[in-house]
């Protein structure tokens, strides 16, 4: 279990490290993101033509602590879906499915790199799923268990994301 969190860990790693090469961004690093950085990575994407569909924004705990405590992003009235306030799941705002993560690159203390990105945004190839390996070694006289995955990223449409600097 602990072999396939850290695998999957490292692919996120390396996947939330290429918000670098997002063209546009919203925000200030140390500041929670305002509404109006929400609306404006929106608005950003429509204007790079990015689908509607498949849109993401991912936050840190810190930034979903501070919208679970805003009416706007919890109230039931608001999101029209009555499970936000009773679980304090954000679901989707403004068209946009929302994901808490502790794995963002992290600039400094109570800073992260949020970001909103349609599915075009990034690509990721697994070519070879995590295969495990159970091995004796003989100079520990004990079992070993290792793995291995092969997987490629890269970033196929910087205009399709939006790098949100704020709190983490």
């Amino acid at each position: 279990m602990k072999m396939g969190h850290a695998i999957a860990r490292d692919i996120d790693s390396k996947l939330a490290a290429d918000v670098a090469g997002f063209t546009q961004t919203v925000g200030t690093l140390g500041t929670a993101l305002a509404d109006v950085d929400v609306i404006r990575s929106n608005q950003y994407l429509d204007d790079a033509d990015a689908p509607a569909d498949d849109r993401f924004l991912i936050l840190s705990p810190a930034e979903k602590a501070n919208k679970i405590g805003l009416d706007r992003w919890s109230n039931a009235l608001y999101v029209g879906n009555p499970k936000p306030a009773v679980t304090g799941s954000l679901g989707d705002m403004y068209g946009m499915n929302l994901f808490v993560t502790t794995n963002l690159v992290k600039p400094a203390g109570g800073q992260a790199n949020n970001f909103a990105f349609q599915r075009e945004a990034l690509a990721l190839i697994v070519q070879r799923s995590p295969k495990m390996h159970l091995f004796y070694d003989i100079d520990f006289f004990t079992w070993k268990l290792a793995s291995e995955v092969i997987f490629g990223h890269q970033m196929m449409r910087p205009t399709f994301g939006v790098y949100a600097r704020g709190i983490g």
